[in-house]
């Protein structure tokens, strides 16, 4: 299932104006795993974001598919390019984007970079953020031993969830 032209052309109408760099495609359709039940996920580089916050990621539902736009600033973008916690997430989807828009190259610049990336160079950066972060998972696991022993069921699920979150964090950090 590929996106036709014409829908393409009917949602850069929609999103285009003076303050949009570029726009990219991320997601299931970008890397050729969508069904017909994906949403089409639309980055959208902007010199300045929409001021109402609301607005700076959204849910459409176009020409009978559900489309979400992202939008963020470029330098945001290059910046995650040096954190740890960020790139986990970032080079992925800026590697693998199918940029639809990109008015003076700066979206294939971008692009660039994140296939570029080298993990080695943030590995002592990720270290200690994954040590932090485990150490910090102590205090998790007292919070759902003290739930148990109080039965407070939702003292529980919070705190799990912290933990497990506060994991995935640390070992992606780690697994570059």
């Amino acid at each position: 299932m590929t996106l036709s032209d014409p829908f393409l052309q009917s949602v850069l109408e929609k999103i285009d104006s003076p303050d949009v760099i570029g726009v990219g495609i991320v997601g299931s359709y970008a890397r050729g795993q969508e069904s017909k039940y994906s949403d089409v996920d639309f980055d959208i580089y902007v010199s300045k974001l929409p001021e109402n916050e609301y607005d700076r990621y959204t849910l459409r539902y176009w020409d009978n598919k559900l489309v979400s736009l992202k939008y963020a600033l470029l330098e945001d973008e290059l910046a995650a390019l040096t954190d740890p916690r960020r790139a986990i997430w970032a080079v992925p989807g800026l590697s693998g984007m199918q940029i639809v828009l990109d008015k003076d190259g700066s979206l294939a610049e971008l692009q660039k970079l994140a296939q570029k990336f080298n993990w080695s160079l943030l590995q002592s950066v990720a270290d200690e953020f994954a040590a932090e972060e485990v150490m910090g998972c102590a205090e998790e696991v007292h919070k759902i031993l003290n739930g148990l022993a109080r039965g407070h069921e939702s003292t529980v699920l919070y705190a799990t969830w912290g933990l497990v979150k506060n994991m995935l964090e640390a070992v992606g950090c780690n697994a570059g």
